[in-house]
C-alpha cells in the first residue's frame, strides 16, 4: 500500500506503510539495501502506520523503496527531479 511519488530535489519525501498488525517492526529498503536511521532517513511508527522520511532528496535517491514486515512487503517507486530541469 505504498504510494509512488514524484518530488523535487531538496524536498522531503514521506512514504507511508500501513500494516495489518500494530507495533510490529518493519525494515525499509531501497532496492536490496536495508536503510538505517540517520541524517538522510528517519523511520517513524505510530500504531499500525510506519513512515519513512527521506530528507534533502537528490536525483540519486530515485528508485524503488519497500517496507518489509516478515513475509509481507509493499513497494513504491520514488522519482526525484533535479533542479536543473525547471
Amino acid at each position: 500500500n505504498l504510494q509512488s511519488q514524484d518530488a523535487e530535489e531538496g524536498t522531503i519525501v514521506t512514504l507511508h506503510c500501513e500494516l495489518s498488525k500494530p507495533g510490529v517492526s518493519v525494515e525499509w529498503k531501497k532496492g536490496s539495501q536495508v536503510l538505517k536511521s540517520g541524517e538522510k532517513y528517519q523511520m517513524k511508527q505510530k500504531d499500525s502506520v510506519n513512515e519513512l522520511l527521506i530528507s534533502k532528496v537528490v536525483p540519486e535517491d530515485s528508485g524503488e523503496y519497500s517496507c518489509v514486515c516478515g513475509d509481507e512487503m509493499t513497494a513504491a517507486r520514488v522519482k526525484i527531479k533535479g533542479k536543473e530541469n525547471f
